[in-house]
């Protein structure tokens, strides 16, 4: 997907979003955006405070790590719960949940030089939906369930194979899936862009 080029297509004042059923995806989006001269908003002050979080539990003891260490410890983190739930179907969400945190983290470490340069990203990324409904100048990056409720000019999905998500095997999870997809679909209020990877550069 050639960010600028999508958005371009639209008017000047559509207010746009794009959508994806799981995190890490638009923190990448986010950034190829900023690249172009985009201004971006995260909608998901939880999902904020979930990552801080999860930089505390991967430093454990330690109040700061330099970047490429903290890679490290990331991978190192997300390869014990792998291990630890494997082949347990009721941590599937769960480990999908840590397997997006870390993709998350592992896409701002790029432009960190250190662990507690992450908290000012998140910060400056992740908003809650109230200010990024407010701010029609910035485009809005939001995950299928934070979109609930809201609607834009111009909806963006991105990543649609991970809708249903991969780790949905249970009847219930499945119909879950089913009803995220359907808010993804219907949040456009003048025009829909579903972008594949398939899709020409």
């Amino acid at each position: 997907m050639k960010p600028d080029r999508t958005l371009r297509k639209g008017k000047p004042d559509m207010r746009t979003a794009v959508l994806c059923r799981t995190n890490a995806p638009l923190v990448i989006c986010a950034f190829d955006l900023i690249k172009c001269g985009v201004r971006v908003q995260i909608v998901g002050k939880d999902v904020a405070r979930k990552l801080k979080e999860t930089i505390g539990d991967i430093l454990e003891h330690r109040r700061n790590a330099p970047v490429g260490e903290f890679v490290e410890l990331i991978e190192g983190w997300i390869d014990d719960i792998r291990t630890r739930f494997a082949g347990k179907p009721s941590k599937e969400t769960f480990v999908a949940e840590c397997e997006d945190y870390a993709g998350c983290l592992l896409a701002m470490c790029e432009h960190c030089k250190d662990a507690k340069g992450l908290f000012n990203l998140i910060d400056e990324f992740f908003v809650d939906e109230e200010n990024a409904e407010k701010n029609g100048n910035v485009v809005s990056l939001s995950t299928t369930h934070k979109a609930k409720g809201l609607e834009w000019d111009q909806v963006i999905i991105i990543r649609p194979d991970l809708m249903p998500h991969p780790a949905a095997e249970l009847d219930a999870d499945k119909k879950q899936e089913a009803n995220l997809e359907y808010v993804a679909l219907t949040r456009a209020k003048e025009r829909l862009v579903i972008c594949h990877d398939s899709d020409p550069e």
